[in-house]
């Protein structure tokens, strides 16, 4: 206490281990540094042993959730993925915007694995991710909703109402023609292309399961008029 210390003492601070005193007539301040660089120390371990600790675990989620919602062979989203991200646009979008459901199916994909073998069949999948990829932006969400049937849901905010017809349309061209590749094996050369069908939001239905099944008829058609093409929904096709 103070009055232990004699009249020249005076106690202003206490830490653990030590003491500390000021005289009264003196400025003269003693600072014990042991416990601070202690506790300093302590602290800078606790942090670096979370970090080691915290990073492989986070490392290891984030690997986990890629592996949740994307399609490993083609790296973008997976069949159940892509239905709920698409599920949840609908839900929350008005009645004046506007998407297209782009339904796409490769052909003669079986002749590929046949000819080539399997291995170069997951090539051909892996390149068509990449092409999804370069002709669609980020908000257009891409998935591969089967073994050779791949979809992309194009959002046509930004296209007017005189215009988004034309614009996926366009779209559809492009990855047409994008499939007009000749893919090289070590048996020759095996030619791929692609039949796409289109069904619009708030035009032909406003869930999934409804794009899907009059993108889906759509696509039938292009198959029937002699792949490589596309077809945009209409009530024609029920006839």
């Amino acid at each position: 206490t103070a009055n232990s210390c004699g009249d020249n003492w005076k106690v202003i601070c206490s830490v653990p281990t030590e003491i500390i005193l000021k005289e009264k007539n003196e400025v003269q301040i003693y600072i014990v540094i042991v416990g601070i660089i202690t506790t300093l120390i302590a602290v800078s371990l606790t942090i670096l042993l979370s970090l080691k600790i915290s990073n492989p675990v986070n490392n290891m989620v984030t690997v986990l959730d890629e592996k949740a919602h994307f399609d490993l062979l083609t790296g973008i989203l997976n069949k159940r993925s892509y239905e709920e991200y698409v599920e949840n646009v609908m839900k929350n979008a008005g009645k004046s915007e506007k998407y297209a459901l782009i339904l796409l199916d490769v052909d003669n994909f079986k002749g590929v694995n046949d000819t080539l073998g399997h291995e170069y069949g997951d090539k051909v999948l892996a390149n068509i991710g990449d092409i999804l990829r370069s002709l669609f932006r980020k908000e257009d969400f891409k998935g591969r909703i089967g073994g050779d049937e791949f979809s992309v849901f194009l959002n046509l905010a930004s296209v007017s109402d005189d215009e988004y017809i034309g614009f996926t349309k366009k779209k559809c061209e492009q990855l047409c023609k994008a499939f007009h590749n000749n893919y090289t094996g070590d048996d020759g050369n095996y030619k791929i292309s692609a039949s796409i069908g289109v069904a619009f939001y708030n035009v032909n239905g406003n869930t999934f399961s409804e794009l899907y099944k009059y993108a889906d008829k759509a696509l039938y058609n292009s198959k029937h008029k002699g792949k490589d093409t596309y077809t945009i929904y209409t009530e024609e096709l029920e006839s």
